[in-house]
Parts: C-alpha cells; structure tokens; sequence
C-alpha cells in the first residue's frame, strides 16, 4: 500500500453467489463466502456479508450463479440511481470468473 492510497496494491479475489436483483436500478445482489470485512468492505446490519453492483455481466445475472471477482469500492462521487430499498455496500468488478479466481491484479495507482 503507498502512502497517497487507501487500497491494497493487490486485489484480492472474492468469492459469492448471485442471489438477485439489488436495491439499485439495474444492480445485483451477490452473498460473500466470507464476511464484507475480510475483504475491506463496511459491514451493513440489513445485509449479512452481501454486496452490491452494478456492472455485473450478463452471463452472470442470474440466481445462484457461483462467481470468483476482482473489485474496488465505487467513487464518492459516482453518482446516485433510483433505489427502492436500503442497499448493500457497493463494488465495482474488475474481473470476474464463473470457474475460479482471476489472478490478482495490481493497482493502477
């Protein structure tokens, strides 16, 4: 980790099942095998180690599909979507694997 950067300098890969749509337009739901902090995510009291996203690719989107991803936390600023409910914390894919994980990757930063 540098001193300028609040994130690793190697992704680690998560691992989860699609479990839905999200509470976000166009989002889905995805249970992590281990808990959101092990992965730097904030744990939610409503969700129980889910996160959220929405670039999910379609091959992906649906229930039950077990998956293997890379992924950041979403800007500050990257906009706000219609919600219907309290969503789960956010993540961006970065890569993602139907079969096992993706090597990890470094930071860009």
């Amino acid at each position: 980790m540098n001193a300028c950067s609040q994130e690793p300098d190697t992704l680690l890969c998560a691992q989860g099942t699609v479990i839905g749509q999200g509470c976000l337009t166009n989002s889905y739901a995805i249970r992590l095998d281990r808990k959101n902090k092990e992965y730097g995510i904030a744990e939610n009291v409503t969700f129980d180690n889910v996160v959220e996203t929405l670039n999910l690719p379609e091959e992906f989107q649906v229930n039950g599909a077990r998956i293997y991803f890379t992924f950041k936390k979403p800007a500050e600023d990257a906009g706000k979507y219609l919600t219907y409910c309290t969503s789960a914390p956010q993540v961006v894919i970065l890569d993602i694997s139907g079969q096992n994980c993706p090597v990890p990757v470094k930071n860009s930063k």
